[in-house]
C-alpha cells in the first residue's frame, strides 16, 4: 500500500451495495476508492472498428469501483459529498483482487 493510504475495508464492508461484495476500501486523504465484486454482472457497450466500420461490443464487467469524495480528510467515510462509479472487468483488477497492489497504485485515478 502507498504512502498515506488507510484501508478502510471493515469500515465499508458491512454496507449493502445490491448485493454487492465489498473487497477493499482505501482511503487517501479526502477521498476513498470502494471494490465491490458484483452479484450480476454489468455488461457495457464497448466500441469495436472492424474493417473500417465500428462494431457495437458488449463487454461484461463484474467489478464495480466506486470513488468517494468527502468534505476534508478527517470527516466519516460514510459522510459522503459526491460519488462516482466505474466498472471493470476481472483481468484489469487482478492485481488487486490478488494482492500486492492497492486501488490507488493499480488505477492511478488521482495524482
Amino acid at each position: 500500500m502507498t504512502a498515506g493510504v488507510l484501508d478502510v475495508t471493515d469500515e465499508v464492508s458491512s454496507e449493502l451495495f445490491g448485493g454487492s461484495r465489498v473487497v477493499l476500501a482505501e482511503r487517501r486523504g479526502n477521498v476513498t476508492l470502494i471494490l465491490r465484486r458484483l452479484e450480476e454482472p454489468k455488461w457495457l457497450a464497448n466500441w469495436k472498428r472492424v474493417n473500417g466500420r465500428w462494431y457495437r461490443i458488449p463487454v461484461r464487467c463484474s467489478w464495480e469501483i466506486e470513488d468517494r469524495e468527502h468534505r476534508s480528510a478527517c470527516v466519516d467515510v460514510h459522510s459522503v459529498q459526491g460519488n462516482d462509479y466505474t466498472y471493470w472487468r476481472t483481468g484489469e483488477v487482478a492485481e488487486v483482487v490478488k494482492g500486492g497492489k492497492g486501488l490507488f497504485e493499480v488505477f492511478r485515478l488521482f495524482p
